[in-house]
């Protein structure tokens, strides 16, 4: 379906859309979009870090009960969690806390009042048996409003606790056909999902400006187990595929 052919001088992207002798309708239109990847001045043997959570770890990424939200954190306790930042750090250990931005809860009260406009209309099924205190509601980035509150409530997250970035869970797209949400699409009166992955791309794309623009170093990685969403993951430090695996570290303590 996809080629990439070679030749002295080009290289030339084939994209065989049709098959030979397919009949198509006089009418019939293809509409197709390429996605430009940020490329990054990355040189691997000087970034070449390990970064560990768990034993002997310089990373750590801070959960429930010390936060409250899901896609937007907030302190339980802002005083207590800066001062466990401060211990991290003492120990040169960076704090990265764990949101899972394509999602809200009710445990925000921001999310309570906008829920009919953010609200895709799935819930995570799982987030109760794991001990959350509220159930999880995936949001669209596609409206405006979230985007702009999730962006300066990861700024103001970060800033005051001198935070050393984020890490994202969740992070491959949901489809969904809600209107509200500025996604999905009307055709022959039948309203078809749609996968916001461009909205999601611009989101992360704040959010690294955001962060990167802070004056101390920053670490920014993601969780999206065997999928491959380069738009937001073009926008990461560090990509993590299966917590799972976190279990093997009881054992060999090695990933």
């Amino acid at each position: 379906t996809v080629q990439f052919i070679r030749s002295k001088d080009a290289v030339t992207l084939c994209l065989n859309i049709i098959k030979p002798g397919q009949k198509v309708k006089p009418n019939w239109k293809l509409n197709f979009m390429l996605q430009a990847t940020p490329v990054k001045n990355y040189d691997a043997r000087k970034n070449r870090v390990i970064r560990m959570y768990g034993y002997g770890k310089n990373l750590e990424f801070v959960n429930t009960p010390l936060t409250t939200g899901a896609g937007f954190m907030k302190a339980a306790d802002p005083q207590y969690y800066t001062d466990m930042v401060k211990f991290f750090h003492a120990k040169n250990v960076k704090v990265t806390p764990y949101t899972a931005p394509t999602f809200i809860t009710e445990e925000r009260p921001e999310a309570v009042f906008f829920k009919k406009h953010w609200w895709f209309g799935f819930e995570d099924p799982y987030i109760s048996r794991a001990g959350w205190k509220k159930n999880w509601y995936c949001c669209s980035p596609a409206v405006q409003s979230l985007a702009d509150f999730y962006v300066w409530s990861a700024k103001n997250f970060v800033e005051a606790h001198k935070l050393n970035g984020y890490y994202y869970d969740q992070l491959h797209p949901y489809a969904n056909a809600g209107k509200n949400a500025n996604v999905g699409y009307e055709e022959n009166g039948i309203f078809y999902p749609t996968y916001p992955i461009r909205a999601q791309r611009q989101l992360f794309k704040r959010m690294y400006s955001v962060i990167k623009k802070q004056p101390w170093e920053t670490w920014i990685w993601g969780h999206m187990s065997a999928k491959l969403n380069i738009p937001v993951l073009s926008w990461l430090d560090g990509y993590f595929d299966g917590e799972h695996p976190f279990a093997a570290w009881v054992t060999d303590k090695s990933y």
